[in-house]
């Protein structure tokens, strides 16, 4: 995902890394962030987006990384 801006040079190897690490953190900590935003939500918004979130979420993965659950990443 990251190797075009590894190949760029121009400290490209050091901010993919950077990007890499942000991106297992934002990942493990999405259950927790998810929940802070619907709890500020209107009512109708926390019934609807926890059903419909993970399915609009799979359905894209499937087109773009051919499963429903991709790998994550660093894992």
């Amino acid at each position: 995902m990251l190797s075009p801006w590894r190949a760029t040079g121009n400290d490209g190897e050091k901010l993919a890394d950077a990007l890499e690490r942000l991106t297992t953190v934002l990942v493990e900590h999405l259950a927790e962030l998810i929940k802070e935003l619907l709890a500020q939500a209107p009512p109708p918004a926390r019934v609807i987006l926890p059903r419909l979130g993970p399915r609009l979420y799979a359905s894209r993965a499937k087109r773009v990384y051919a499963t429903p659950t991709p790998p994550r990443i660093g894992a």
